[in-house]
């Protein structure tokens, strides 16, 4: 009861919380610019689980959401390495440690210049972020006009 509102990712959303998404963003799979899948015109599930992988620890979200989907296609993947911290993911990455699955909400431009990005949300869904709030609360209109903002200038950038 801290805080006014919050911004965040929500699967389900908790009884007494009002959750509106303002963005949705495409997950990745990331892999060094000379890394054969990079020649594919498909890259199946299959595939992906075939190569090393570098991924958050099992705890995370979005490694649940990796779990869920290789074991509902009846794979198992080969983690090579379980590393908390998105920027120590690219870096693996970019050196040819192995693949890795991400937001491309931290997808850099730099990024890009070091590994290829290849949208596969077909397998792993979208990430949407929303503002939360209490349903029994109501926002001042300097509240609400921040808010407005914060969803305008996603909204510019495309997130």
């Amino acid at each position: 009861g801290q805080a006014d509102f919050g911004i965040t990712s929500l699967d389900e959303v908790p009884p007494g919380i009002h959750y509106k998404v303002f963005a949705s963003n495409s997950r990745v799979l990331m892999m060094p610019k000379n890394h054969p899948l990079v020649k594919k015109d498909k890259i199946s599930l299959q595939d992906i689980a075939s190569y090393s992988l570098i991924l958050p620890p099992s705890e995370s979200r979005m490694r649940r959401i990796i779990n869920k989907t290789f074991k509902k296609a009846n794979l198992i993947p080969r983690v090579a390495l379980e590393i908390m911290g998105r920027d120590s993911s690219k870096a693996y990455v970019s050196k040819g440690f192995g693949l890795s699955i991400m937001n491309k909400y931290y997808i850099t431009p730099s990024d890009l210049k070091k590994m290829k990005c290849i949208d596969v949300s077909e397998y792993f869904g979208h990430t949407k972020r929303g503002i939360i709030q209490r349903k029994d609360r109501v926002l001042s209109q300097f509240h609400n006009e921040l808010i407005e903002s914060i969803v305008a200038e996603t909204k510019s950038k495309r997130l």
